[in-house]
This record gives structure tokens, C-alpha cells and sequence, in this order.
């Protein structure tokens, strides 16, 4: 697992810790990073670095690294802003480690608390690695909430331990193939749904990622979320992504797109997902790479 290709590992470098948002899969109740929110729904077969943590912990052990982030963004279907700081650990041990936390600031009639992620990954063997993310939640609404504004300042939006788990399978040297699930815990909660899905990812040369994922809320009715994105690495330090994913319970479609830098010591992403219906969902991140 930890034999990368030069694209697949500036897409792993390249990624920014969590953010959470309501039921969309763009900045939405998924666990977003400003490189998977440039790939639509296509980012969670490739997700290694503290991308891990939002997309499949099992991702970690790829590569051997000790990155530390910090980031921030605007989450419109919340109504928050969020600032956010991550450090992950595949070098010091077999059981790869990762720490994130994220901190949401509402406005009126918003979302605002505290998101944090632990996650453990083990590889078993060259090709398969499992993991396992411990979620802790604690939401509340800002101002009055809801469409009535029937939610008062204060009134709990979801809390308590959930759980992520992740297998990923890579078959071949250039091929991730990932199971998914998301919130095995129910906390009753949009802000945090039971998911199941896939993904793959394919890199073609050496500087060309393109991955699709398919996603399935089955906490009540199944609704699906799918969709892909492309990742170029240009001139070996500016990784260029575009993507596309569409929900069907929202019936919406995002358009997303992002770009970034990154060197052996430090990366740079911006993130941006675009809707009519809710507008732009925006990340930004910096990491430092101590190995």
C-alpha cells in the first residue's frame, strides 16, 4: 500500500480536514476537505492525509507521512463558517493514526458547535487496509432556526459518539477501490445521516487522477448522491480538479472545481462547490509536511 504513484501522493498531500454541512454531499452532511469538494463525488478511493478522515480512514496507511493542517471555509446550507485543524500519523506506526477538529460559527439561524474525528487504519498486506473513525458531535442552532424560525437559540441540532468505517482494496498499482460507511451510530440528526457507498479511482500516467463514487442515505427512505471528478497535476506542483455530483433527495446539481500547491513541505488548496439553489460552498487550507 505504501508504493503511490507521483499524482495519486499530490492528491493525498493536497487534502484539507473536515468540515460538516446538512444533508447535501457538498458542504453538506458529509465530512468534506477543500480537495474533495473541487471532485464533486469523486474523491474518496484516493483520499489519504487528513482527507482521510472526512472520506475513509483506510486511505491513511498509503503513504508514509506526518502532515499537520489547519483550514477554514463558508458552509451556506448551514449558515456557518467553520475553522478547522487536523494532524495524521502513518510513519511512527503500523496502526496509522488521525486527530481533526472543527469548530462552526453560526449566523442567524444557523448551525454552530464542534465536530471531532479520531481515526485508526491498519494495512493487511500490500494491497487491502481497513479503518475505523470515531465521530463526536455536539450541534446547536444560532439565532432562531428552521423556515418558521420554530427552532429556538440553543436547541440541540444533534449530538453524541457516531461512527466511520472503510475498507480499501487497490488491485492493481494504479486502482483504489473503497466501501464506505458513514454514521453507523443513528444520532437522529440531518447534520449527520447513515450512509453507505463506494468508490474507485484510476490514475492514468503520472499525473492524472479521475474517480467516481456512489453514495446511498439509508437512515430512512434511500436517497443517492453520485457523481465524479478529474485531478491534473500541473508542471509537478499545481493540482487542478474539476467535478460534478447530483443529490437526488435535494434534486440539485453542484458544479465544482479547485485548485492548489504544494512542494515537499508545505500545501495550499482552495475548494469551491456551486448550486443555484444554496449558492457556494468555499475551503480553503494550508498544511505543513514534517515527513
Amino acid at each position: 500500500m505504501r508504493g503511490c504513484s507521483r499524482a495519486l501522493l499530490a492528491g493525498f498531500a493536497t487534502a484539507a480536514v473536515v468540515s460538516v454541512s446538512t444533508a447535501s454531499a457538498q458542504g453538506g452532511a458529509d465530512a468534506e476537505t477543500a480537495r474533495g469538494i473541487a471532485l464533486g463525488t469523486g474523491a474518496r478511493a484516493s483520499a489519504s492525509s487528513t482527507s482521510s478522515l472526512a472520506y475513509g480512514v483506510a486511505g491513511l496507511p498509503l503513504a508514509r507521512l506526518y502532515h499537520v493542517e489547519l483550514s477554514a471555509g463558508h458552509l451556506p446550507e448551514l449558515r456557518a463558517w467553520f475553522v478547522a485543524a487536523g494532524v495524521v500519523d502513518s510513519v511512527s506506526n503500523r496502526l496509522a493514526a488521525g486527530l481533526g477538529v472543527r469548530r462552526l460559527f453560526g449566523q442567524q439561524g444557523g448551525v454552530e458547535g464542534w465536530d471531532g474525528r479520531l481515526g485508526l487504519a491498519l494495512p493487511i498486506g500490500d494491497a487491502v487496509a481497513i479503518g475505523v473513525t470515531g465521530r463526536w458531535i455536539d450541534f446547536e442552532c444560532s439565532g432562531q432556526c428552521g423556515d418558521d424560525g420554530a427552532v429556538r437559540d440553543g436547541a440541540d441540532l444533534g449530538s453524541g459518539l457516531t461512527l466511520d468505517a472503510s475498507v480499501l482494496v487497490a488491485p492493481a498499482r494504479a486502482v483504489r477501490i473503497a466501501l464506505l460507511g458513514y454514521n453507523l451510530v443513528d444520532r437522529d440528526t440531518p447534520l449527520a445521516p447513515t450512509r453507505l457507498g463506494g468508490s474507485a479511482a484510476v490514475l492514468v500516467g503520472e499525473s492524472l487522477v479521475v474517480g467516481a463514487d456512489v453514495l446511498a442515505d439509508v437512515g430512512g427512505p434511500v436517497a443517492w448522491t453520485t457523481g465524479g471528478g478529474v485531478e491534473y497535476l500541473a508542471a509537478g506542483r499545481y493540482p487542478l480538479r474539476v467535478g460534478y455530483a447530483w443529490e437526488q433527495a435535494h434534486g440539485r446539481h453542484w458544479l465544482t472545481g479547485g485548485a492548489g500547491y504544494v512542494d515537499q513541505h508545505v500545501g495550499v488548496d482552495v475548494g469551491v462547490a456551486y448550486t443555484l439553489e444554496v449558492g457556494a460552498s468555499i475551503h480553503a487550507a494550508l498544511r505543513y509536511f514534517a515527513h
